[in-house]
Order: structure tokens, then C-alpha cells, then sequence
């Protein structure tokens, strides 16, 4: 009994060296040759209502509407291309906004430079603009290049000469490429939520359905693994690029997509729609969740959802995944 309240005292002693060691870490002042970081903007997260992120590719901007959704469009340098409405990650958005509330300076390095050339700020890689609620101004910070040491860019805020080097790693949403910034998923859906997979190619349709906790074809009976393996690679669809308005989309492709033409497929995925109020008790109501698909021949290949007027470039390989389980799960 003594043996096990010496080991019991042991522990306890253990887990409050850790939990001290825990706290020292996240109080601890920061080495002499890192500085702590000052904030670069005073803006509440809350109160911004627009982000236009410049770049060599065109600008992407988002705008908060009314209702408190963000919305995309982006405008390609390119003056032969149409602007795009793009489909926005939230999330990801609200994450953008975060960091603009949060962006911080180690280090002022020139109060008053002679030129912007050496800290890549005379061609900035990318000019961030941010409009706020009550607020006709907006902020502007230009983010040049990265320092001689690793993980740090040099930024400047409009109307401060002063030249400030910032942790990279605050800039990454505002440095991704144009795709990268907006919501990739071509389908979206829990393959939780689906009850039926019909598909459609050359006069033939092959309808999957759910009934209970099994999965069947006709008569027979499939196995859920495959039938789940297929909605994964189905649901993980994501544009390789930006997308192309429909009109346009086979000659944007440059010859590296089939596109869409006279050899296509379709694919719908019914899912429950959790959405909807189930408080009567009845069924949640079904959405139908259909891709028109073009061939696969390229490395890529133009894949339109229903409802969209834009085509969206998929990985062939992805495709032809999916051709591939649909096959294996039809039979010959």
C-alpha cells in the first residue's frame, strides 16, 4: 500500500512538472533575436464586409452580404476572360479574416526607404485590400518578398512608408493560387447520407439504390464496402483549376481536356437532406446531386454539376476511377 502511494505521489508530482512546463511554454517570452509580434492593423475580424485579394492572376474578391455569407468572384488579368462567380468555403473565408484582425510584425526594417525594389514591394506578390462595416476607407497591405531568412515576407501597409517583416505563414491564404482559394469540391455531399447512385453512358443506365443498411443492383445484392468506395472517390471530386464558363470551356482547355461533347455521361447521387426540418417525424426529403461528365482521354476532363454554367476541370485518373467501380459493381 505504501509502494502505491509513493507511485501515486510520483505521478501527481509528474503531471504538475508537465502542466507548469506546459504553461512556461505558452507564456514564455520569445528569444532576444525574435521580437514579439506587434499588430500590423487595428480592425475587428467582425466588422470587415469585403477582401479583395490582387494578384499576377487577376483579383479575387469576396463580399459579405447581407444575410452573413461570403460570396467569390474573381476577375482574370486576362482581359479575353470573363469574370467568374465561384462557389466560396466559408470556412476558409472566415479564416482569411481572422488573419487580417490577427497580422502581426516582428520587425520594422526601414522606416523610410529610398526604394521598394529590395523587399520585392515595387511589384508586390500579392495587394490584399479590406473594406469594413460604417468604414468608406479601406486598408491595404502589399506583401512582397520573403526575407534571407526562411518563413518571413516583408510587408507594407498603405499609407505607412515604413517596410515590416511578417511570419509568412499569416499570408498563405492571400499568396494561394485562385483555386486554391475557393471551394474545390465539384460534388458535395456525406456518403453517409446516400440511398441511390444512377448513372447513365451510351444508352445504358444502372441504378443503385439503398434499402435498409444494403445496397442493390436489381435482384442482387452488393457489397457496401465497394458501394461506399465508390461514393469516397465520387464525393472527392475536386477542380484541378478554375472553372470555365460552359460556352467557352472546350477551346479554354487548350487540347489537354476531352470536354464535353456527344460521348458523355451523367452520374446522380440521391442523399438525404439533413437539412430540412425533421421535427414531424417523417423522412428527411432526398436531393438529387447530378454531374455530366466528358470523356476521359486527357488529363483532365470537363465535369458540369446541374443547375451550374460552369464546366470544371477533374483529374482524368479520378474519372476513370469511378468508371472503373461503376463497372466492377454493374457486371458485365
Amino acid at each position: 500500500m505504501k509502494k502505491f502511494g509513493a507511485t501515486y505521489l510520483a505521478l501527481l508530482v509528474l503531471v504538475g512538472l508537465l502542466g507548469y512546463n506546459l504553461y512556461a511554454a505558452r507564456h514564455a517570452k520569445p528569444p532576444a533575436d525574435q521580437p514579439a509580434a506587434t499588430p500590423l492593423l487595428t480592425l475587428d475580424q467582425q466588422a470587415i464586409r469585403g477582401i479583395n485579394v490582387r494578384s499576377a492572376d487577376g483579383v479575387a474578391s469576396f463580399v459579405k452580404n447581407t444575410g452573413g455569407a461570403w460570396q467569390l468572384t474573381f476577375i482574370p488579368s486576362a482581359a479575353a476572360r470573363p469574370a467568374l462567380r465561384l462557389p466560396v468555403d466559408g470556412y476558409r473565408t472566415d479564416g482569411m479574416a481572422w488573419a487580417l484582425a490577427d497580422l502581426s510584425y516582428r520587425r520594422k526594417v526601414d522606416e523610410r526607404p529610398a526604394g521598394l525594389a529590395p523587399y520585392g514591394l515595387d511589384r508586390p506578390r500579392a495587394v490584399v485590400e479590406v473594406w469594413l462595416a460604417g468604414q468608406a476607407a479601406k486598408k491595404v497591405v502589399l506583401i512582397g518578398g520573403s526575407t534571407p531568412v526562411p518563413g518571413s515576407a516583408y510587408v507594407r501597409v498603405e499609407g505607412d512608408p515604413a517596410v515590416y517583416i511578417t511570419d509568412e505563414s499569416q499570408l498563405t491564404d492571400f499568396l494561394a493560387r485562385p483555386v486554391d482559394q475557393m471551394k474545390r469540391n465539384v460534388i458535395d455531399f456525406s456518403p453517409g447520407d446516400a440511398v441511390k447512385i444512377t448513372a447513365e453512358r451510351g444508352g445504358r443506365k444502372v441504378e443503385i439504390s439503398k434499402e435498409g443498411n444494403q445496397w442493390r443492383l436489381g435482384d442482387r445484392q452488393l457489397k457496401a464496402d465497394q458501394v461506399d468506395d465508390l461514393l469516397q472517390t465520387l464525393q472527392s471530386f475536386r477542380a484541378a483549376d478554375l472553372p470555365q464558363p460552359a460556352a467557352g470551356a472546350a477551346t479554354a482547355a487548350g487540347g489537354t481536356s476531352a470536354g464535353l461533347g456527344q460521348q458523355v455521361w451523367r452520374i446522380s447521387v440521391s442523399v438525404k437532406d439533413q437539412s430540412k426540418d425533421q421535427s414531424s417525424g417523417q423522412a428527411a426529403p432526398l436531393s438529387v446531386l447530378e454531374l455530366t461528365v466528358g470523356t476521359a482521354g486527357g488529363d483532365q476532363v470537363w465535369v458540369q454539376p446541374q443547375g451550374s454554367d460552369l464546366l470544371y476541370p477533374v483529374a482524368a485518373a479520378d474519372v476513370r476511377q469511378v468508371e472503373q467501380k461503376l463497372s466492377a459493381l454493374a457486371g458485365p
